[in-house]
């Protein structure tokens, strides 16, 4: 049963793709470079939909509503066409060929993602388990999970994606099951961007694509040069591409950062760059927009990027610097537009984040930061960058060499990119916390193997093959393939499954594997429809209800020096009783309190034996019973130990 609710869901969430893939494909027939950028635009404006949709509706009626209109959409668009003389382009067996070698590349993508994705629970899953349910329950402006009256200023999308999965998957889905779900889903979508654009781009091989593809998420810092004790654990000051995906928003931010730069690099290379101008301008703006909710950071060094680029070469967006600018402008409007009426953590109402400019460091990700005036921070920062350094290198000496308007295009985008990127990751102080410094590196890793393979094509067609593509050339592979290869030592060493692998007392006794063969309709009484709610539920019980169900959960109050957003695990026992009485000071309002009790007989959490006796209660699913408490009966919980 849940193996067919997650293709169900899976099929529901990328029916949006296979219909504009259908209805593009059909009235202009196959452009692998063009369905590339648009299978990244296609995602962003889907979740772009369903965002605004949850301005008026929850979150889980916006995309039950978002599914309707796309196969409503759909039809009729498809239906004006048939009436209109269209009629599907015939495929020859070429292009047939041609898609059939695309299903081992998804399928390896796939089980790339699944070889971690499955055993691990990772990058604060303990909270966004709790986190993406009570978004399926909510309208914006959304609320955090421990804060419902604070606002949720974050980078939020991932989390919906997940949201919106585990609804097309009729709440059955368990978050934590979602959550690696979505991650499966982006690295297809990845591989199949990937190999399709280096297709159209000049790599005819499909099989060399998707060594490219496996590049672009598997590079990361050079760690088989270190000989410490923590060599394989992480690069210094960065984490590898592979690891990094599994935050939740960062996968879908890697297909969005991809489609912009091959937006850019598509006009670079045209022969006619403004034949389709308006729709790339279009398709920048889409993705940029939603990159504003995705990953700031690497919004802004692409952003730099493409200004540089801009400078160098007018003709890129318009056929005017007056136009050019004017272009630029509306990206910047679009991403304005969308902070404002969507929020996360740039938006107006945001708290402001402390960015300190500090000497040059090595900013550490697990270790303090080391100086760039001492030989040990230059040779941990230059094992951290050196494929970035050594593509950097090789594009800036193909550009000098051949002289000629791509190259340099190529060549001017990534310096300005590997350059503020650098200057940002080793001078900028994030809220004095160095281990936040490695998000201002993303864009410029995942740029590095497409850009390097551009420019590697491009010589080998010149210089009689790749053997013979030159110097320049073989510093950008052997620089990228140090970087890969030290991902997977870290992933064939066992090390990367034994840091991703949850602890049972993250999840009050639950293995996270345990949450992969969960049927939240079954087990916890799940339905479509719910509200989020201020819900306490008991010790054992609450990542087992809280990935099924949409809650408002109490926590501690944020630290000194901690994140300005609840992040954790919640509160048990008096104190979170003491929060919930204080959130629900109205006696009419009622408080839910659910207990496990399927495991190990009653609840032995001391507030749900009281609830027990202060108010009704009732089976929820096979695992659990909910009690209703009203105001008095709530007074009743004091004095709890």
């Amino acid at each position: 049963m849940m193996v067919f609710a997650e293709l169900f869901a899976t099929a529901a969430y990328l029916l949006p793709v296979a219909i504009w893939t259908s209805l593009r494909a059909a009235r202009r027939g196959a452009n692998e470079a063009r369905f590339a950028v648009e299978l990244a635009v296609v995602v962003a404006g889907d979740l772009l939909g369903v965002l605004l949709l949850a301005r008026v509706f929850t979150l889980e009626t916006a995309t039950l509503i978002s599914r309707v209109a796309w196969v409503v959409g759909g039809g009729l668009a498809g239906r004006r066409w048939w009436c209109s003389g269209g009629r599907p382009a015939r495929l020859d067996p070429r292009q047939l060929r041609r898609l059939a070698e695309l299903a081992p590349v998804i399928g390896a993508a796939v089980l790339l993602s699944r070889r971690l994705s499955r055993p691990c629970a990772i990058w604060d899953r303990e909270w966004h388990i709790p986190l993406v349910t009570a978004l399926r329950g909510q309208r914006l402006p959304f609320m955090n999970v421990y804060d419902p009256a604070g606002g949720l200023f974050y980078h939020f999308a991932g989390d919906v994606q997940a949201a919106m999965l585990q609804t097309l998957s009729g709440g059955r889905l368990h978050a934590s099951l979602a959550l690696s779900l979505s991650h499966d889903i982006m690295f297809a979508l990845i591989a199949l961007n990937v190999v399709c654009f280096l297709r159209a781009s000049g790599i005819r091989q499909t099989a060399l694509a998707a060594v490219i593809f496996g590049a672009i998420v598997m590079i990361g810092p050079v760690t088989l040069l270190r000989d410490d004790i923590h060599k394989l654990d992480t690069g210094f000051a960065l984490v590898n591409c592979l690891t990094l995906s599994f935050r939740p928003h960062v996968a879908l931010a890697y297909l969005l950062e991809l489609g912009f730069l091959e937006s850019v690099l598509g006009a670079l290379v045209a022969d006619d760059p403004f034949s389709d101008r308006r729709a790339r301008l279009g398709n920048l703006a889409m993705l940029a927009a939603v990159l504003a909710i995705t990953d700031e950071s690497s919004l802004g060094m692409l952003g730099l990027g493409l200004g540089a680029l801009w400078l160098a070469n007018p003709n890129i967006l318009a056929p005017s610097r007056r136009v050019g600018l004017l272009a630029l402008l509306a990206l910047s409007a679009a991403i304005v537009a969308t902070v404002v009426i969507l929020g996360g953590s740039i938006g107006p109402s945001a708290p402001h984040y402390h960015l300190a400019l500090v000497a040059p460091r090595a900013p550490g990700y697990a270790s303090p930061p080391v100086a760039l005036a001492t030989a040990a921070g230059r040779a941990l920062m230059l094992q951290d960058l050196l494929p970035v350094l050594g593509v950097l290198a090789g594009l800036i000496a193909v550009a000098v060499r051949r002289r000629d308007r791509v190259t340099f295009g190529l060549a001017a985008f990534y310096a300005t990119l590997a350059a503020s990127s650098i200057f940002a990751l080793t001078c900028l102080d994030f809220e004095g916390k160095a281990a936040e410094s490695h998000r201002f590196a993303t864009a410029v890793f995942i740029a590095a193997p497409l850009l390097a393979a551009l420019a590697i094509a491009r010589e080998a067609r010149t210089s009689g093959g790749l053997a013979a593509s030159g110097i320049a050339s073989m510093v950008m592979y052997v620089t990228i393939g140090l970087g890969v290869a030290s991902t997977v030592e870290w992933l064939e060493s066992g090390v990367a499954v034994r840091q991703g692998a949850a602890v049972k007392s993250r999840f009050e006794g639950w293995g996270s594997d345990r949450f992969y063969e969960v049927d939240c309709r079954r087990e916890t009484g799940t339905r479509l429809g719910e509200s989020t709610t201020q819900t306490y539920v008991d010790t054992s019980g609450f990542y087992l209800w809280a990935g099924c169900h949409p809650v408002f959960a109490p926590a501690p109050p944020i630290g000194p020096g901690e994140h300005k957003v609840k992040i954790g695990r919640p509160w048990f026992g008096s104190s979170a009783v003491a929060q919930l009485r204080q959130r629900l000071p109205l006696p009419g309002e009622r408080l839910a309190v659910v207990c496990l009790t399927a495991i190990g007989g009653s609840s032995r959490d001391p507030v749900c034996a009281r609830a027990a006796a202060l108010g009704p209660c009732r089976p929820r699913g096979t695992a659990f019973t909910s009690c209703s408490l009203d105001g008095p009966a709530r007074a009743g919980l004091t004095g709890i130990p």
